[in-house]
């Protein structure tokens, strides 16, 4: 059995395979254009959302046997990436950051079109779970989604004068996970959590909500709900700070129409 690679051997390989993986995407997309007769193929890498309609109509109620499944994930990860940097003024990369689960993957990012240019994604990962939805897919909708989320995708900022790093959240799915952690809470208009991590794992947790300018109403926390709350720290640490030293203490503020904002030292 051969050795496993390196991070470095896997970034290494990804970078050299880019400018052929890069350029085969042109006659890729426009060979799939004319397979399911799609008037002017050419034009699906210029104005690819144009095309969007015409790709569902094919794909809606498509099965995807396990014969067919690369040569379609393929066309279907260039298109989605095509839509994404066309509409987003982004570009196809290796991400090179160490730690982010997209690490060493051909992505798109560096949207002129957003406020936060670190935002990014593997169109390929979206490919395959818009595959994997049983039909009748919806690939418009997906599309549409995806911008969405792209342009919600938190800021991050870092205090160069102390190890801290701040992510300010917009209506993202894992900001809404806490309030669910910390079921049953009174009414609450904020809540915040207060959360230090040591050498055996998550270390002291504290938190309270506040509700109508009161901040003295404490939260007690199960064992269950810890263990989601240290999951949904790390998943913010892991998704969206890019500092390869693991965090210390996290503070996390969470408000009611699902804004927030989470600071870690490290």
């Amino acid at each position: 059995m051969g050795q496993m690679e390196t991070e470095e051997q896997l970034l290494k390989r990804k970078t050299a395979g880019f400018p052929k993986f890069h350029a085969e995407r042109i006659p890729v997309l426009r060979e799939f254009a004319e397979d399911i007769d799609l008037p002017n193929p050419t034009g699906i890498v210029d104005s690819p959302y144009a095309y969007v309609a015409g790709i569902e109509g094919f794909m809606r109620d498509q099965v995807v046997e396990d014969d067919d499944w690369v040569w379609i994930l393929t066309r279907i990860g260039y298109f989605i990436g095509e839509v994404l940097a066309k509409q987003l003024g982004g570009r196809w990369f290796v991400n090179d950051t160490y730690g982010m689960p997209t690490f060493a993957r051909y992505v798109v990012g560096e949207f002129s079109g957003i406020a936060n240019r670190n935002a990014l994604i593997d169109p390929f990962e979206v490919a395959i779970d818009y595959l994997r939805t049983p039909p009748p897919r919806d690939l418009r909708s997906l599309m549409d989604e995806t911008i969405e989320y792209l342009k919600r995708f938190p800021v991050v900022t870092e205090d160069h004068d102390s190890p801290r790093v701040t992510v300010a959240f917009h209506n993202t799915e894992i900001v809404g996970d806490i309030p669910r952690c910390l079921q049953p809470t009174p009414p609450w208009e904020r809540v915040v959590v207060e959360a230090a991590r040591d050498r055996d794992g998550l270390g002291d947790l504290r938190g309270r909500c506040e509700a109508n300018g009161h901040r003295d109403q404490a939260l007690s926390f199960s064992v269950e709900a810890r263990a989601e709350l240290a999951d949904v720290v790390d998943a913010v640490w892991d998704r969206f700070v890019r500092v390869g030293l693991p965090w210390k203490r996290a503070l996390l503020v969470v408000n009611s129409d699902k804004t927030g904002r989470a600071t870690f030292d490290y």
